[in-house]
């Protein structure tokens, strides 16, 4: 008798984040990635913010693409990419300009939650 394993792989994405909605979702926990398709930096920190949104359930995660959305980030002063957001209450929470580490994301998200 053999036993088979079985692999089963979880697709997350982020939540797709727009100027539009962003007010709306920032009323509760929200953490928004601000993104672009040319940049190399936030194509790696995707990925662990898709880990994350899995580990906080709580939380919304999202990412909102720049060159779609321009009012937000002009009004947040965005300024580099990748720029990590947290909001509550519909007020910014916490900023994190550049890649993140994995420290600073935990910490950000304990303090958050």
């Amino acid at each position: 008798m053999s036993i088979k394993k079985a692999y089963v792989s979880i697709i997350v994405m982020l939540n797709e984040i727009t100027d539009n909605n962003i007010d709306e979702l920032s009323r509760n926990r929200l953490v928004v990635l601000f993104t672009s398709p040319w940049c190399s930096g936030c194509k790696k920190v995707e990925p662990f913010m898709e880990h994350l949104s899995l580990t906080y359930p709580e939380i919304v995660f999202g990412g909102m693409d720049i060159s779609k959305n321009t009012k937000t980030p002009s009004k947040m002063g965005v300024l580099s990419l990748p720029t990590v957001i947290a909001f509550k209450d519909g007020t910014e929470f916490e900023r994190i300009a550049g890649e993140p580490t994995k420290h600073e994301m935990e910490r950000l998200l304990k303090d958050l939650a």
